[in-house]
């Protein structure tokens, strides 16, 4: 229930609207991180006696995820970004 002026309709229906579209975002991303986390749980690691700096280290959600924050949304090209790939193994590490 909101109770406000018939002055102040216009300005408490925008911060109710701001409101719910942070809810709305913080349910996105709550539902990225469980499925982050469900990728990285689920990623079989096997440690052949040789370190190997590829992408195949991480879960590709993941690895695009933190590429996507790096770098921008939409540039496959820098996936292969040496940090993406380290700070995504340092995250498959700590968890």
């Amino acid at each position: 229930m909101l109770l406000t002026f018939s002055s102040n309709v216009g300005i408490a229906l925008q911060n109710m609207r701001d409101r719910s579209l942070s809810d709305a975002d913080a349910v996105h991303l709550m539902h990225i991180a469980k499925m982050i986390r469900r990728e990285i749980f689920s990623h079989k690691q096997e440690f052949d006696g040789n370190l190997k700096n590829d992408s195949s280290s991480v879960p590709s959600g993941l690895l695009y995820l933190v590429t996507a924050i790096l770098e921008g949304v939409g540039n496959t090209a820098a996936a292969s970004s040496v940090a993406a790939l380290s700070l995504a193994e340092l995250i498959v590490f700590n968890c």
